[in-house]
């Protein structure tokens, strides 16, 4: 089969890839976007539906102003799904579903990608996959004969009130899974090589909020330290801080090996468990890139503020501090957006 022509192509239908297409089409052309899934909202069709955004709803919006509603300062994902949905069927964005992507090759300016369907050819294409598409589960000596999974699969009403379970991991999936354990009754061991930390600030509901707003959308490389803008995502469970405090969970190091029962800390303190949740992260699904460009182990690729550092016409959307403090972050996909496509333009 032929190859196929578009002025712009996008490989992801989450809200980063539909900013993007938004913003092309403003520009004038019209957008393709590939979707390995069969619908629109990327990762957050995978995320629990009563999990609450980390930014007030107020500052989460599409490029058309449109916003989540309902109660609460924190949108759900429900919430922001809906809005997802309501966005794209109301911009009739051309949209290739169950089409991923598995190669890409650049030639004389113009970016070839591969797809079960039929080559397409662009002088144009933005990645904008998202940075949970594939569970990280570490390397670890040993093994262990309980069950294990990511948390990703973790399903917390199997949980029964005599478990202990390992949960290895202190980021917002861990607080989420180490809470729902709690909620069932379970006992928590908490394995982190990183030491608890409150949530920062909430400044949405201060006088500060303005400045708060202002500070975060401006381009790291203009800040000291660039801002202190953090690959890592910002707990914002501080109910996993106070259940430490109080003794509902115990701390322990990080893992160095697996046990038949448990599991050998760096610390050298064996734990014994019933099950392991890991809550490890996730790498971006950029393998297919790898051939072309440049990955880090987390997938991410060398840029210049989204624009590849080694290929023409190649840029990369919602990117940890690949522009300001909100970029990777629902609140800074648009404005991101409109930065790429004024660049590849």
């Amino acid at each position: 089969m032929g190859a196929m022509d578009a002025e712009l192509v996008i490989v992801g239908a989450g809200p980063a890839g539909l900013c993007a297409a938004w913003e092309g089409r403003a520009r004038g052309w019209d957008p393709l976007i590939l979707e390995r899934r069969s619908d629109v909202g990327g990762a957050w069709l995978e995320m629990p539906q009563k999990l609450r955004c980390l930014s007030p709803r107020k500052y989460d919006r599409m490029p058309d102003g449109s916003s989540t509603t309902g109660d609460g300062n924190r949108a759900t994902v429900a919430e922001v799904r809906a809005m997802i949905e309501a966005f794209a069927e109301k911009n009739q964005f051309r949209i290739c579903f169950d089409c991923p992507v598995t190669a890409l090759t650049a030639q004389n300016g113009v970016l070839e990608l591969e797809t079960p369907r039929h080559p397409i050819r662009t002088p144009r294409l933005i990645i904008a996959t998202g940075e949970y598409s594939r569970p990280r589960v570490p390397a670890v000596p040993g093994d262990f004969e309980g069950p294990a999974e990511h948390s990703r699969t973790f399903n917390a009403n199997t949980v029964t009130a005599s478990e202990r379970v390992a949960v290895v991991g202190a980021g917002n999936s861990g607080a989420e899974a180490v809470l729902a354990i709690l909620a069932r009754g379970g006992q928590v061991v908490l394995a982190t090589r990183h030491p608890l930390t409150m949530p920062p600030i909430e400044f949405s509901e201060t006088l500060l909020a303005p400045l708060a707003t202002w500070y975060a959308r401006l381009p790291v490389r203009w800040l000291p330290r660039r801002g202190g803008c953090r690959i890592r995502t910002p707990l914002v469970y501080g109910e996993l801080k106070r259940a430490a405090k109080s003794g509902q969970i115990k701390i322990v190091d990080e893992l160095s090996e697996l046990r038949s029962t448990g599991f050998r800390t760096r610390s050298g303190e064996d734990v014994d468990v019933d099950r392991i949740v890991w809550a490890t992260g996730y790498r971006r699904e950029t393998n297919w890139l790898s051939s072309l460009i440049t990955l880090d182990e987390d997938g991410i690729p060398l840029h210049e503020e989204g624009i590849s550092a080694e290929v023409s016409g190649l840029a990369f959307l919602g990117l940890a501090c690949m522009r300001t403090r909100e970029s990777g972050f629902l609140r800074g996909f648009a404005r991101d957006a409109r930065s790429v496509i004024s660049r590849l333009g």
